[in-house]
């Protein structure tokens, strides 16, 4: 039986969710809340938790500020999702994905926040 927590995911039996693959999600703004609901609608990841310069009152685990990325892959997330909004910060969430695809991450996304569920 899984022995991790589990994140709720819609139509998913407990075998499912505890196949799905880690993903960490990179800032926790509002964005990062439409992220996390599409994420889970999905099916394909269990939200391992956020990074962000601040903790903030959510069912996702706090694993400290970016700096901590490169000790988050080594402890076995190899997917994250940088949840930080367009407006304002395009060169920023630019800049964290490129590190983060170069550096670490295997699927290091910041496209749309769109939610699609086929």
């Amino acid at each position: 039986m899984c022995q991790r927590q589990l994140t709720p995911c819609l139509k998913l039996s407990v075998m499912e969710r505890c196949n799905l693959e880690d993903i960490v999600l990179i800032g926790f703004g509002g964005h990062a809340k439409s992220v996390a609901d599409c994420i889970k609608r999905q099916g394909k990841y269990r939200i391992a938790g956020y990074t962000d310069i601040t903790i903030h009152e959510t069912e996702y685990e706090y694993l400290g500020s970016d700096d901590q990325l490169e000790h988050i892959y080594m402890s076995g997330i190899k997917n994250a999702f940088v949840c930080i909004g367009y407006l304002g910060k395009g060169c920023l969430r630019e800049n964290l994905y490129t590190r983060l695809k170069k550096n670490w991450f295997f699927c290091a996304c910041y496209c749309r926040s769109e939610c699609n569920n086929s």
